[in-house]
This record gives C-alpha cells, sequence and structure tokens, in this order.
C-alpha cells in the first residue's frame, strides 16, 4: 500500500491516556474473492482508493437478473476485500490498541497482516478487535476485511454491501474503562435527580494496580453540576472492578424532544497521581412510563407517539450513508412533527443515535427482523441460533445510555415464545429501565403489547391489559406528483376491517400513467390520502388521538427504500417500496406536508399547502379537480384566478374536515391558499399553471462545503416553464458537472422504476425532479455546480418545442461564475461538425434526438442528449387488471430450473422451464395481517403425454401437498392456472413448488388473490 493516511480525526487525545482515531480514509477495496488478500504481499495496486463509509452494491447496476432480486432492490452483490495499512506511532508502546467497526454488512472477517481477528455475521451490529499482540515492535501492520455478501436475498429489503460505517482505532493504557464499559441511570425525586454510573474498569496487565477514579457530570451548558473522588482501590491483574459512584443533580434539565438536553459523565483514571485514562459519556435526565390505559409518559407528561419507521438506506447513497445526510434526514422528519422513529428492522451505526440524542428524537430501537428464516438467506436462516445471544448482547450495552432510546424491540412479524422469554430477560438484566416490545412478535410476552399492520383495523382495540404500541401503522402508499381521484385498497375493501373512503369523483379524470397497461397493483399510487390497505392517514390519526390505551404508531415509512419492490409493485422495473411520505432522493410528498399540518403548532409556524399541482395539460376545461389544503391553521381559504372559493373551518375531531377540500372547475392559471389564525391571515402558498418545459433550477441545502471530504451538499434541479413556473411533469435529463473541490458522489430523482445506476453525473427528472449529492473535497477551495438540460415534452402533448437551459450554483467560497455557450443538433446520427449556436426554443420532429454541447469560458464541458416522441409518461388511462399480487416465477429463488423466453402469453420478463430436471421454485409472501385466507393460483404451461404432471406445494411449515397440474397444448403459449386456498401467517410466508419424480410443467408466477 502506497498511500498511507492515519491521524486523519482526533476526538480525544491525553498524553497520559486514551486516543481515538477515525480510520476511514484511503482503503483499497476491490469486489471478488482473491486468495492471499489478507496477507502483507498481496499486490493491490490495481483497487481502488475508497473511503468508508462504503456501500458498493449503490455503485452498481441495477439488474432483474441480480441474484438480490426484488427484495434487495436488484443490485449487486457478491464478495469484497478492504486493505488498509496502519501505522503505529512510538507512544503506542505498552497500550492496548483496538479497532472498532461501527457496521459491515455482511459476514466479516477480519485479519491483521494475515492473522485473523474474528468473524461476525450479522450485518447490523458494531464489533471490535483487540490489535496489541499484533503490533508490537511494529512500525505498521495491515488490516484486511473480507466481507460476504454472496447468499441473496440476504433480507427482505435493500441492505448494501461493504463497510457502510464508520471505523476507528482506539489506543489506551492497560488500565482504563471497558468499551461500553459506563451505565448511566438517572431517576427524579421531586426537584432533584440521582444519576448512578456504574463504571467497569479492566485491567489487562499481569499486576494488581491501585487506581482512584474521579468522575464528574458535566451540565447542558458545560459548567460543572457535581464531582466524585473515589477512596484507593485495587484492580487485579487481568481482572475487572466496577465502580458505582451516585450523584445528586438539582434542578436538572430534562431530556424531550422539545428541550434535549445533554448532561457530560468525564470519568479520569488516576495512578499515583498521573492520569492514566479518560472517557466520557453523554447521557439524559428523563423518565418514561408505559400505561396500558393512558398511553405513554415522558417526564411526567402523557404524550402521543408520532413515529415513523425507517429503513438504512438513503436512496442514491445507498446504506453508507453520510453523516450529514443522515442528519438531514432526521430533521426532516422531525420538522414534520414526528417525535419518534422505529429502527425498523434492525439497529444503526452509533452516530444515528448520537443525533436522535442531539436533536431530539426518541427511538423505538430495533435488534432483528426474524427469529428464523423470513427471506431465503436472512440472518434468522442462517446465523440467529447461533449468535442471538452476542449480538443482542453487544447491542444493548451499546446503546443503553442514549436518553432517545424510550423502548427496546425485539423481533417484526416472526415466531417464537421461547427465544422472546429468554430475550425479555436479558434486557431486563442489562438495561432494567426500558421497557420491551415488539413489531406483532409474540407480542403476548412482550411488557409493551406491540402490533404491526392490524392496528388499522377500524374496529382493533388492545387485545390485551399491557400497555400498547401501534409498531407499523399507517400503511400508505404515495408516488411522488401522482394523483388519482378513485380510492385505491391494496387487497380491496373488506367490510368492518377497512374504512370506507369515498371517491373523490365518480370517474376518474387524472389519465396518464408510467405505462399503457399494468395490473391493478403495478401503479403510481395516488397522492391524496386515498391510496392505502386499511386505513388512510387522517382517520388513524382520529383514531389516536381519540383512545387513550393507543400510545401512538409509527408510520410504515418515513422514506421510500430500495427493495421489497415485488411485494405490492411486482417487481421490474420497480425497484423501491413506495410508502415513504418523502422520496428516496428527499423529496418530499403531499403525505409530508398531511402529517405536517397535522402534528405541527400553526402558532409558532403556520403553514399551507395545496395539491393538486395546477398543471393539467390534457384536462377537459370545466373538469372538476378536487382541490386539498393541508394546513394547522384554523381556517384556510382557497382562490382560483383571483375569485374567492370560499373560506373553510378545520375540524380535528372530524378525519373529513382536517383539510380543507374544494371541487375546482379547471382553467389554467394559479391557485393560492390562505390560511387564518384567530381572524387573522398567517400564511399562503400559491401554485401556476406551466406552460412547456423551458428552464432549469437550482437549489442547495448547503452553500458553504466544509474540507475534510465528510461534508455533503444536496442540489435539487426543478423544470420549469419560460416563466419560472415548476413543470410538475418534467422528464428530461440533467447533466451536472463540478468545478473546484469536491465530486458528484450520486445522483437520483425518486422514481420507483429508474433503474440506472447512481454511480454517474445525469439523471433523468421525475415529476420535474433531479437531485445531484456533492461531496466536499479534502482541501478547502471554491466549489461550483453546472447544470445543463435538454427540455421539451417528450411526447409532445401540447408542444413540438425543444428548449435547452444551462444554469449554475456556488457550493464552496466565492466562485466566479462561467461564461456559458450552447450549440445543438437535432438527429441520432448528428455530431459537433453539424451544431450550431442555440439562442431560443426550436421545433423538433415528432420522434427525434437532440443533441447538445455546452462551453464554458470557451472550453467544452458537458455533452447532452434527450429522445423525444417514443418514451416517458404515457397520457391516457391504462389498462387495469383488478386481480391479486403476481409473483413473478423467475424473480424467485429457484434451483433446476432455468429462465426461459421462448413463447408469449407469460407476464414479467420470463419463465421457468425445467427443461427434463428436476429442482423447485420458492416464493417468500409477507402479509402484515395474518390469518387470511387467499387462492394461491400457479400459472403455467405444459403438454405432457400422460395428461398432466404432479407437482408438490410445501407451505410455511405444513406437510407436503401433491398439486395435479393437467396439461396444456403447448409449452410455451396455452397458459393456465391451478389454484389451492391457503391461510396466510403474520409476516413472511413461505411457499415451495418442487418437482416430483419427474420434471416439472413451466412455471410463469404466482398470484396471490385474497378470498372475499
Amino acid at each position: 500500500m502506497k498511500r498511507l493516511t492515519f491521524l486523519l480525526f482526533v476526538l480525544c487525545i491525553s498524553v497520559f491516556a486514551r486516543e481515538r482515531v477515525s480510520f476511514d480514509f484511503d482503503w483499497k477495496f476491490s469486489r471478488g474473492d482473491f486468495s492471499g488478500a489478507e496477507k502483507t504481499g498481496f499486490d493491490d495496486d490495481g483497487w481502488s482508493v475508497i473511503d468508508v463509509p462504503h456501500d458498493w452494491s449503490i455503485e452498481g447496476d441495477y439488474d432483474k437478473s441480480n441474484p438480490s432480486g426484488p427484495r434487495c432492490g436488484y443490485l449487486p452483490t457478491g464478495i469484497g476485500w478492504y486493505r488498509k495499512e496502519l501505522e503505529i506511532p512510538a507512544r503506542w508502546e505498552g497500550k492496548d490498541v483496538r479497532i472498532d467497526f461501527n457496521g459491515v454488512f455482511r459476514k466479516s472477517t477480519v485479519f491483521v497482516d494475515g492473522k485473523k481477528l474474528g468473524h461476525r455475521p450479522y450485518g447490523w451490529i458494531s464489533f471490535s478487535y483487540d490489535l496489541t499482540p499484533h503490533i508490537q515492535g511494529r512500525d505498521k501492520v495491515l488490516i484486511a476485511v473480507r466481507v460476504d455478501n454472496t447468499k441473496q436475498p440476504a433480507a427482505r429489503w435493500y441492505t448494501g454491501s461493504g463497510i457502510y460505517a464508520h471505523t476507528w482505532i482506539t489506543a489506551a493504557e492497560k488500565v482504563r474503562v471497558a468499551k461500553w464499559g459506563a451505565q448511566i441511570i438517572s431517576e427524579l425525586k421531586g426537584d432533584s435527580a440521582r444519576v448512578d454510573a456504574g463504571i467497569k474498569i479492566r485491567n489487562t496487565s499481569d499486576s494488581a494496580r491501585k487506581i482512584v477514579c474521579r468522575t464528574a457530570v458535566a451540565a447542558p451548558s458545560g459548567k460543572k453540576a457535581a464531582e466524585e473522588v473515589s477512596d484507593e482501590f485495587v484492580v487485579p491483574a487481568c481482572g475487572e472492578f466496577k465502580y458505582s459512584p451516585a450523584f445528586n443533580i438539582k434542578s436538572p434539565k430534562l431530556w424531550s424532544p422539545d428541550s434535549p438536553s445533554l448532561y457530560r459523565l468525564n470519568i479520569e483514571l488516576l495512578e499515583g497521581g498521573n492520569t492514566i485514562d479518560t472517557y466520557t459519556e453523554n447521557f439524559g435526565i428523563r423518565t418514561t412510563r408505559w400505561d396500558a390505559d393512558k398511553g405513554f409518559f415522558l417526564n411526567g407528561n402523557n404524550i402521543k407517539i408520532r413515529g415513523m419507521c425507517m429503513h438504512i438506506d438513503a436512496g442514491p447513497l445507498g446504506a453508507a450513508v453520510p453523516d450529514k445526510i443522515l442528519e438531514q434526514r432526521l430533521e426532516m422528519v422531525k420538522d414534520m412533527g414526528c417525535n419518534s422513529v422505529r429502527t425498523s428492522h434492525y439497529p444503526r451505526p452509533p452516530v444515528f443515535y448520537d443525533i436522535c440524542d442531539r436533536i431530539g428524537l426518541m427511538v423505538m430501537d430495533e435488534i432483528f427482523d426474524g427469529w428464523k428464516r423470513k427471506a431465503a438467506q436472512d440472518y434468522g436462516a442462517l446465523d440467529f441460533d447461533r449468535w442471538w445471544k452476542t449480538d443482542l448482547t453487544d447491542w444493548l450495552r451499546r446503546d443503553r445510555n442514549h436518553p432517545s432510546v424510550i423502548i427496546w424491540s425485539l423481533g417484526n412479524e416472526t415466531h417464537g415464545n421461547e427465544i422472546a422469554e429468554k430475550m425479555v430477560r436479558i434486557c431486563g438484566q442489562l438495561d432494567p429501565t426500558r421497557k420491551v416490545t415488539s413489531g406483532s412478535s409474540s407480542s403476548k410476552m412482550m411488557p409493551v403489547f406491540g402490533e404491526n399492520g392490524r392496528t388499522e383495523a377500524v374496529s382493533y382495540k388492545n387485545p390485551s391489559d399491557k400497555p400498547f404500541i401501534g409498531t407499523e401503522c399507517v400503511h400508505t402508499w404515495h408516488v411522488r406528483g401522482s394523483y388519482r381521484t378513485q380510492t385505491w385498497y391494496r387487497d380491496g375493501f373488506k367490510k368492518g376491517r377497512t374504512l370506507d373512503i369515498p371517491d373523490l369523483t365518480e370517474r376518474e379524470i387524472f389519465h396518464y400513467d408510467w405505462t399503457d397497461s399494468h395490473s391493478y397493483k403495478r401503479c403510481f399510487n395516488s397522492s391524496y390520502d386515498n391510496s392505502t390497505v386499511r386505513d388512510n392517514v387522517r382517520h388513524f390519526e382520529l383514531k389516536t388521538q381519540n383512545n387513550d390505551w393507543l400510545s401512538g404508531s409509527y408510520r410504515w415509512t418515513a422514506f421510500d427504500y430500495i427493495g421489497e419492490a415485488g411485494y405490492i409493485s411486482g417487481g421490474w422495473p420497480f425497484k423501491l417500496f413506495n410508502s415513504g411520505v418523502i422520496d428516496m432522493a428527499n423529496f418530499p410528498k403531499d403525505a409530508y406536508y398531511l402529517y405536517k399540518s397535522l402534528w405541527t403548532d400553526g402558532a409558532k409556524e403556520p403553514m399551507v399547502h395545496i395539491l393538486p399541482h395546477w398543471t393539467h395539460p390534457k384536462m377537459p376545461e370545466g373538469t372538476e379537480i378536487p382541490v386539498h389544503v393541508y394546513s394547522n391553521c384554523q381556517e384556510v381559504k382557497l382562490y382560483c384566478n383571483g375569485e374567492n372559493l370560499g373560506l373553510q373551518e378545520l375540524d380535528v375531531s372530524r378525519w373529513d374536515k382536517m383539510n380543507g377540500e374544494w371541487l375546482v372547475p379547471w382553467e389554467a392559471g394559479e391557485i393560492k391558499a390562505e390560511g387564518y389564525i384567530d381572524g387573522k391571515l398567517v400564511c399562503s402558498e400559491t401554485v401556476r399553471t406551466a406552460s412547456s418545459p423551458a428552464g432549469i433550477k437550482l437549489e442547495t441545502d448547503n452553500s458553504s462545503l466544509k474540507a475534510g471530504g465528510r461534508d455533503y451538499a444536496q442540489v435539487a434541479a426543478s423544470i420549469t416553464d419560460e416563466s419560472g413556473n415548476f413543470y410538475p411533469y418534467g422528464e428530461n435529463r440533467v447533466y451536472f458537472r463540478l468545478f473546484g473541490a469536491g465530486e458528484i458522489k450520486a445522483t437520483g430523482s425518486g422514481s420507483p422504476i429508474d433503474v440506472e445506476t447512481h454511480n454517474k453525473p445525469d439523471r433523468k427528472a421525475f415529476m420535474g425532479l433531479a437531485k445531484a449529492y456533492v461531496r466536499s473535497g479534502q482541501e478547502t477551495g471554491d466549489a461550483l455546480l453546472l447544470a445543463a438540460s435538454i427540455l421539451g415534452e417528450k411526447r409532445q402533448i401540447t408542444s413540438n418545442k425543444a428548449a435547452i437551459d444551462v444554469a449554475q450554483i456556488a457550493l464552496a467560497g466565492s466562485p466566479e461564475r462561467l461564461e456559458t455557450k450552447v450549440k445543438y443538433a437535432v438527429g441520432e446520427q448528428a455530431g459537433i461538425s453539424d451544431a450550431k449556436q442555440y439562442y431560443a426554443p426550436f421545433s423538433i420532429p415528432e420522434k427525434c434526438v437532440v443533441k447538445a454541447w455546452i462551453y464554458a469560458d470557451d472550453e467544452l464541458v458537458l455533452e447532452c442528449e434527450e429522445s423525444f416522441g417514443d418514451e416517458g409518461l404515457v397520457w391516457q388511462q391504462a389498462k387495469l387488471e383488478k386481480k391479486g399480487v403476481y409473483y413473478e416465477a423467475e424473480s424467485a429463488d429457484f434451483d433446476g430450473a432455468n429462465f426461459a423466453k421462448a413463447g408469449r402469453g407469460y407476464t414479467g420478463t420470463g419463465y421457468l422451464d425445467f427443461k427434463g430436471s428436476e429442482g423447485g421454485i420458492e416464493w417468500s409472501v409477507t402479509t402484515d395481517g395474518g390469518g387470511e385466507s387467499v387462492w394461491l393460483i400457479f400459472h403455467y404451461a405444459g403438454s405432457d403425454p400422460d395428461g398432466g404432471r404432479d407437482m408438490e406445494l410445501i407451505f410455511n411449515d405444513q406437510s407436503p401437498e401433491k398439486l395435479r397440474f393437467e396439461s396444456t397444448s403447448n409449452w410455451q403459449k396455452d397458459w393456465r392456472s391451478l389454484k389451492v386456498k391457503r391461510k396466510m401467517r403474520l409476516g413472511s410466508n413461505i411457499i415451495k413448488l418442487n418437482t416430483a419424480g419427474q420434471s416439472g410443467m413451466n412455471i410463469d408466477k404466482l398470484e396471490v388473490r385474497a378470498i372475499r
């Protein structure tokens, strides 16, 4: 290794004490498996130089043939190696040194100079290894990490691959505070707080040591609040000693979402009057109480948990979420009024909890998804039985001092009372201060009864005498910028279980879609509050407020996330689960503003939000459009082209009156909403009709990038008309180039069907928006982002004009604006020699390719291309199949079968053909209801001379059942179906179809259809 970077970020350093330094920068990396890569002499000159956190999957290409499949988002996985040299400074002589990994997915094996340090299979846990015996007398050693994410699907969602969290080196004396060695417990007594600190002190030397421990509590202001100095005590050789000081804090500042006050415990170990170790731990003083009748209490105050479930990925950045982006995402949900997040369904890196502590977000900290198999190759299937206790213990010790963590959650839609009882017992032993729950997993064994989607049922009541929390509700689906007036239920309307949500208009008025024909569930779901499983946002909010026993809930989800694409949307080209109120590029959907209107105080920050937009190029004039206004004000007023359409009083005691609603005859122009409190106008919003696309507008959340390679700016590119009005259907490609310090790390748009790699500097806009993620450079310097686009209606529905626009924005320093010029040409074969100067929009043929060359200060800096006429949104009502959910056979796990495409009449990308061999197909179907009867419908083809073939069905843990597939007239063209009735269980249902003594039929798909 030729490039050595070591002391980059010192958190805490003492001449006599411990030292903690970042080990994130300048790793060597390569995908693939390499014999000898753990050894010092291995040649890695051809490997990439990367920094961690790092996720190699998100850097790859989406491909429907990738083994990760629809569950893990079609991205590449496999094996990867990391190598980095660690320089050993002379001051570490005689010290104990360890390496800390905050998160590696998954099955990591760590080596030092070719010697194995250890192996951790679970991808969502922090761990460490002792380097001390390997560095003695050395000036450097090689750290190598092998990461194996080969077996797929590794989960039910996108996991990422690699060292996705920070790495650290810690050097300390032989006598020191142990890792996670301070447990801090506070208790309120009148106007004071008692703080108990259990401190584990470890001695790795071969002689007993006489130690004095000085502990001090720093208040949120930084001033000393209390101090304790111990008598001298002896820490035995190669042993431990526990010291437990107690402090009395007068008039403590309590931690809460509204006031996240943090105290700090400073620990100093002294030997012979000299400091030999220092250790710092943040904590908060607060109380929690769960009551079966009244719900949740924080610091004695009865509050509702307004929660959001979150997966780890940050869309285009994958699982290796930069600290800056993570904090922005958490701030975004808090600004919406959210006060708690659930780490569904696995722990997060430590920085996540640090941020939640600091900004005031409560956390339901969840450790596992399943205690047994839920995806074919997940932790529950491969490693849980051997590793659960180690991982559970490490997790509890790591996270138990965070005031943001208000409750532990042990699993999600899984089963096993015996293991649940064991885990609950360990939680109580290691942390007696918090309750334990689960997401619909052996809930009767949990001190707090947790329920997922079934909580949404209209008639649902707490089935226990325990405190209750809705762990995963409500479930609604939305695609940003898409609107439908007809109510959509995932599984159809079920009287007594689902809310009767009236259609907004008698017939559908919005006629555009992603394709011209698709099944009922492969759609762009509506951004109105009318696309759901059982309940909508407003009615569930009313239910929460009206039932004291309902402590609150965690909506599924805050953000769209990669993976689980086959569950509702049927898989490719859908790559994500669009249950978020924010899309995967961090653009808020209308539902975000609905929650903000319900969860924030209009007296402090009044808001109004209008939906839908007011650009409807194919809408017949006079068509009545449902216009909704979300607001936290008392009253809202709506105008259309200056005409007052009336004032409406909002009523939070009625779900259908929580927002303003008008039916407004369509005419181009503008609509304006005003919010009133106590009769006074306090806020307003105006939305205008846009003509065809002609410009781009750049905005950023950070125009002062800091050097060091850790800062990020998100730059949103909006497509506008020639007057600067937002064009909400914009789908032209935006090209980016960065000048100066930094790099474009990724691009995205939030589209659920965009399957281009994110590792590129251009992106097709989705519903008018695209985004570039810019990482700061190591050195200080100016940074300017240039963007360009060839603009116009892709299908020329109202205009055959094309325009070209260039925009730029400063991201660091004070860069001078670039002088730009544009040349263009029309034609797929056109080159720069055919180009002419661009001055104004120009007419184009019905189907064509337009190319543009962008010059800055007379240097060619960007080449752009856009096609028109045969791609983009389809401006007609799609043909729909109102049937069940399809699970294509080629997207399932299979053995002995071959992917085939010959013939016709199948759906998806092909089908599975056993070609005379034996084997099987396995689907995993997740349900959040449980207990529902369904038809399992196998779509097949095959002409057998004996009139048919037997195959074997295995459903969950049930005994095999032989099914007779009668012959069709043709193996490739005549597709029929065979259905069997089954009752689904909560969570993951495993459905296996195996051959039975001879080869099987060709299988197109499994359809799961609810029985009415």
